[in-house]
This record gives structure tokens, C-alpha cells and sequence, in this order.
């Protein structure tokens, strides 16, 4: 009996009304770290530390005055240092002067409830990190605080794509270490290398990697012979306990614990329980990290698409919306917060609620998809379109429970379908029209070179007589009558070419650039008229119809020398910018500018802006570049603040 009292796993103590030990066995003197025969007659309140002194005493005095069984929990103090926890249960003695204690040493369970603490409270802190980087270091810092500062620990990220590892964080270390080795151009915290290391067969099988300490390794090289010895033999390491942050056959990184003589009690910590708590810690952090990023990525993805999401419950008929909902409604965002359907219903369009509510009403009945689009009132007041998209969600039984979808802006899009349906039937009434210009156009390229040629000789008389003609009024009606033929020619010859662009012309490599100092050098005499500064941006080289992207950049860069206000010196810019496979040209000039009213018509055949003859034209070289923009796949149009200069566009598939 003597035996096993003594040797029990539990200690077992008798102490009197005053916490003096009276007795107690071999197992209670070890845990409180004294010979059992210095033990006795000592107060017992002396080995306990000050923070569980207090409830101890409280349940001493408890045991007394109940006279029932009681227990607590202790911390015990060896050579002046906090050690192991222990539970006391305490029951008082028949002659209830003294009290007997069984202690169990509960250090383990302790320390489990610690780490567990420890990592439930740092999940809590995931909410301010964005990058992998604040993972590591967090990670790092997080566990050199856990182990007290005993310990060397780093942390080290894996960019698998590239091969490449980046130190982020070293704790622990030195300052003699670190300065020698920052002397020799070795700054440990800014390391990085190639993914190439000998424990990385261990680390993908996802085991801890144990390996001995060298700085030869650890350095990639920078450090190696004599040196290396030498700082081995200064630098108190056992070894290097390396453990994978690895999920699903990915190594995100690694935490490295370099185990010194004085932190050799943490190995007995560091069992396969605790190394896959850190695993998992630092997996949730970086998922966490990798989610948030996702998160942002969504909201900037609706953002850009006008594309909302939102859940309806359908027995409260609270709805909650994505950032992107509210910003559709004109609604300032509030995270979380809830809308009723009922205050939907006032965002809604008047003359579209009672068609949405019976659309919303029927596919929760029929168990259906909702597809629907309406108008809303923004809360300042601008009338929008929207497409909404829901989706039930079912219960066991078969009812629906929730809704779920998105709700996409579509104004743009539906102002261009009713722009198109404008249009539409403007071509319509166009048709005959249209099919008239074809008509003559055909008749042109047929009917009309004998014409030009008669006209033509015509012009060639007149020259003729008006040099032999000595009456002055006689040759000022014949030179009026000659400048009226000329402009005839011009328009014959216009139409001419405008029915012939795109005929027997095919794709070849165009250097515009070349192209643009061709039509220049063409223009060499009105633009030393004129004064003209013209500057040319970088030009590409493209598949393009060679002589009509030239009498394009011909007709838009005459124009632009041509419409000047008088006295000015023209300043014409001429640009390209590829956006998208497409190419976007601009000649932009600080001329007379263009009303918006003409943006449009100034394209059509035989509209001029300025029908008196200041500045001449036939109407039909804007007409030509709209058809040779339609050629190349493209569209062109006219940007102009009257008084202030014009700037025209046309754009090119690539």
C-alpha cells in the first residue's frame, strides 16, 4: 500500500487548516519540484503562482466551512519559474482538521487548450491581411510569440509558377549573426532563390523535413567553407525543422524552427498534431487571403459589367445586395444590410411594377427561372433599364425558399436598340433612296466618261477664248462660266470615284506612316499656302485597300488645312491607337469646328457644310471616307466644339 501511495501517477497530499503540508507522496514532491523531505511543514501556498493563488485559497476555505468535496485548478512555481498546471481535488478529514488533495498534473491538456486558443484567436485576425506576404510574417511573428522567443523561425513563400522562393520574415535571430552576414552582403529577411532544395521530395509527400544546420545550403552558396565552420561553431543550432504549408499537392511555402540549445524542450512540442495545426493555420490564411482577393476581383468584374448579384428570403421577403446592386439604384452601400421587397417595389418604375410583381409572383409558383426586363427610378430620379436573372432555391419538400441571381444595368445597350430600331426605320425610308444612289452610281461608272470628257474639251475652249477676248465684262461671265464647268468636273469625277471604291482593289501591306508623307509631299503647295504645322504620331503597318486608305487620309487632311479660321496658322495632329484588335486614327485640327447638327449628315453624298464658295468642295469626300471605313470593317465620325477645332475618327479591324 506504502508503495503505491507513494508511486501513484496522482500526487496525493494532507495539509491543515492553515495550507501546511502535512504529508505527501513521491509523485506530488515531483510535481512541485522538491524532495518530499524539504516538502513537509511548508506551506503549501508557497509553490503556487500569484495569478491561481487566489483560487486556491478560495477553495481551501471552501472545503472547510462546507465540508464537501471541491476542486480547482493551480499552476506550480520551480526555482521562481511558472511550470506545469495541475487540478486539485480537495475532501476534508474525519476529525475536520485537516484536508486531503489528490493533484493530477494537467500540463498537456493545458497546453493543447493554449494552442487551440492560440490559433481560434488568430483566425479572428485573418480580416487584415491582403497579400501571402502579411500571411508569412504574421505566421512567423505569431509563433516566435507562442514559443516565448526561445526559438529561430522563419518564413519563406513558394512562387510554383515561377520557381522560384522569397524569404518574408526571420525571428529570432542574433544581432552579431545578422549584422556579420548583412556585412557580407547576406541580408537574410530579403533572400530568395530557385525552388530547388534537398528536403523537397520530403516536403511534397507533405512531411516535416529535419536537416542539419549549413549556411552553405541556406545561402545558395554564399557562404561556404572556412566560413561556414566557423559560424556553425558560433551559432548555437542543433538542427533545422522545416514544415510544408502544402494542400492538394501545392507548397505555398514553408515555416522553418532552427532548434537551439536553448530551445531543445520545444522538439517535444512539436509533434505531428501541432505541425498540421500550423499547416492548416497558415492554409486557411492564405485561402482567406486568396478568397478576399477573389471577392475584390468580383466586385470589380461587376463594377465593369454593371452586373449585381442579390438573395431574396422569400418567408421575410428581406433581400440582401452586392455593392454593385446598390450602386445600379443610386443606393448608398451598407454591407449586410437588407432591403424588403415591399421597398424595392418603390424603385421600381410605375408603369413596370404591376408586369415584375406578376413575373416574380409566377415563377415562385411554377418553381421557374425569373427573366425579366424593367425600368427602375434611381434615387436621383434618372429612369434606368435593368435585366434581372433569379434562381429558386428548394427545400426537401419542394418549396422554394430563397432566390438568388443578378441584376445587370442595361440602359446603354437598350438606348442602342432603340436607337436601332430609329434607324431601321430611317433606312427603310431611305430603301428607294438608296437603291436610287446604286442606280446612278452605276450609271456613273458607265454613262458618265463622255460627259466628263465634253466637259472637259469644254473647259479647254473657254481657255482658249478667254485668252482672245480685250473686253473685260466679256471675260468675267466667261470666267464664270468656266469656274461653274470646273465644278461640275470635280463632281463627275467625285462621283466617279466614290462608285468605284472597293472595284478591282484588294488587301495589301500599307505602311500608313508612308502613306500619310506621301499625301503630304501631294499637298506640299497649299499647305506652304496655308502655314500648316502637321505632326504625325507613331503610324502601323496593315492589310489594307491601298489607294482609298490614301484618298482617306488625303480628304481628311484637306479638310482640315481648308477649314482654318482666317488669320489662323493650321494646326492639324494625326494619331493611331490600337484598342482591342482595332486601330483608331484621329486628324484633329483648331479650325472654324462643326455644329453638332451636321455630326451626322456631313457624310452623306452632296452635303456641305458651307454652301457659298469660300471654301470649295463637291460634297462628296466625306461620303468617300465613310465608304472606305466601311470597307475596312470600320465606322467614322466627327468630334467638334464650334470656334474651337474638329477632330475626326475613323477606325480599322486589325
Amino acid at each position: 500500500y506504502t508503495t503505491l501511495y507513494d508511486f501513484a501517477p496522482a500526487g496525493y497530499l494532507t495539509l491543515d487548516r492553515n495550507s501546511r503540508i502535512c504529508e505527501l507522496n513521491f509523485s506530488a514532491a515531483k510535481m512541485i519540484g522538491k524532495e518530499r523531505s524539504r516538502l513537509i511543514d511548508n506551506n503549501f501556498n508557497l509553490f503556487i503562482t500569484s495569478e491561481t493563488l487566489m483560487d486556491y485559497n478560495n477553495f481551501l476555505q471552501k472545503i472547510f466551512a462546507d465540508k464537501s468535496k471541491e476542486t480547482c485548478e493551480v499552476r506550480f512555481i520551480i526555482n521562481n519559474n511558472p511550470t506545469i498546471f495541475a487540478h486539485i481535488e480537495g475532501i476534508i478529514s474525519e476529525d475536520e482538521q485537516n484536508c486531503f488533495l489528490t493533484v493530477i498534473d494537467i500540463t498537456e491538456q493545458r497546453e493543447a487548450q493554449n494552442y487551440s486558443r492560440f490559433f481560434s484567436n488568430a483566425v479572428l485576425e485573418l480580416v487584415q491581411f491582403k497579400t501571402p506576404k502579411d500571411v508569412f510574417v504574421y505566421t512567423v511573428n505569431k509563433l516566435y510569440d507562442l514559443f516565448n522567443g526561445s526559438i529561430i523561425i522563419a518564413g519563406v513563400e513558394y512562387d510554383n509558377p515561377n520557381n522560384r522562393w522569397k524569404m518574408h520574415e526571420v525571428k529570432g535571430i542574433n544581432s552579431f549573426l545578422d549584422n556579420g552576414l548583412k556585412k557580407i552582403g547576406i541580408d537574410l529577411r530579403n533572400m530568395e532563390g530557385e525552388i530547388n532544395t534537398p528536403f523537397l521530395p520530403a516536403l511534397e509527400k507533405g512531411k516535416l523535413a529535419e536537416l542539419e544546420f549549413d549556411l552553405k545550403t541556406l545561402t545558395n552558396g554564399k557562404i561556404s567553407g572556412k566560413l561556414n565552420s566557423v559560424v556553425r561553431k558560433l551559432t548555437p543550432i542543433k538542427k533545422l525543422l522545416v514544415i510544408p504549408i502544402k494542400t492538394e499537392g501545392i507548397i505555398y511555402g514553408t515555416i522553418t524552427l532552427v532548434i537551439t540549445k536553448n530551445s531543445a524542450e520545444i522538439e517535444r512540442q512539436l509533434n505531428e498534431t501541432f505541425i498540421t495545426q500550423i499547416s492548416v493555420f497558415v492554409e486557411k490564411l492564405l485561402l482567406e487571403s486568396e478568397l478576399r482577393e477573389n471577392e475584390k476581383k468580383l466586385m470589380a468584374a461587376e463594377k465593369i459589367a454593371h452586373i449585381g448579384n442579390y438573395e431574396i428570403d422569400l418567408k421575410t421577403n428581406n433581400a440582401i445586395w452586392s455593392e454593385e446592386t446598390f450602386r445600379i439604384f443610386g443606393v448608398e452601400y451598407q454591407r449586410g444590410k437588407e432591403l424588403t421587397v415591399s421597398k424595392y417595389g418603390g424603385l421600381i418604375h410605375p408603369d413596370d411594377n404591376l408586369n415584375f410583381y406578376n413575373n416574380y409572383q409566377q415563377c415562385i409558383s411554377e418553381n421557374r427561372t425569373l427573366n425579366l426586363v424593367y425600368r427602375i427610378i434611381r434615387t436621383d430620379k434618372e429612369i434606368r433599364f435593368v435585366h434581372i436573372i433569379g434562381e429558386l432555391e428548394i427545400n426537401e419538400r419542394g418549396i422554394p425558399v430563397k432566390m438568388f441571381g443578378t441584376l445587370q444595368d442595361i440602359t446603354e445597350q437598350k438606348t442602342a436598340e432603340l436607337k436601332l430600331l430609329k434607324t431601321e426605320k430611317r433606312a427603310a425610308e431611305l430603301a428607294i433612296v438608296n437603291k436610287e444612289l446604286e442606280q446612278f452610281s452605276y450609271l456613273a461608272s458607265h454613262d458618265l466618261q463622255e460627259p466628263l470628257r465634253t466637259v472637259t474639251n469644254y473647259i479647254k475652249v473657254f481657255e482658249e477664248d478667254y485668252y482672245e477676248i480685250l473686253d473685260d465684262t466679256a471675260r468675267k461671265y466667261l470666267l464664270a462660266v468656266k469656274m461653274a464647268i470646273e465644278r461640275m468636273r470635280r463632281r463627275i469625277k467625285s462621283l466617279l470615284d466614290f462608285s468605284r471604291l472597293g472595284r478591282n482593289s484588294s488587301f495589301v501591306s500599307v505602311d500608313c506612316k508612308k502613306i500619310i508623307d506621301e499625301v503630304i509631299s501631294d499637298l506640299d503647295n497649299i499647305i506652304k499656302a496655308s502655314g500648316a504645322i502637321i505632326e504625325v504620331g507613331e503610324m502601323p503597318k496593315l492589310d489594307l485597300y491601298e489607294v482609298e486608305i490614301r484618298e482617306m487620309f488625303q480628304n481628311l487632311i484637306s479638310n482640315a488645312i481648308k477649314f482654318q479660321k482666317k488669320g489662323n496658322r493650321p494646326k492639324i495632329q494625326i494619331r493611331a491607337e490600337e484598342i482591342d484588335n482595332t486601330w483608331k486614327f484621329s486628324i484633329s485640327d483648331i479650325g472654324i469646328g462643326i455644329p453638332p447638327i451636321y455630326f451626322e449628315r456631313i457624310f452623306d453624298v452632296f452635303q456641305r457644310l458651307h454652301a457659298d464658295e469660300e471654301y470649295e468642295g463637291t460634297g462628296i469626300g466625306l461620303a468617300n471616307c465613310k465608304k472606305i471605313a466601311q470597307l475596312h470593317q470600320g465606322e467614322i465620325w466627327v468630334e467638334s466644339t464650334p470656334g474651337q477645332g474638329a477632330s475626326f475618327y475613323f477606325t480599322i479591324q486589325n
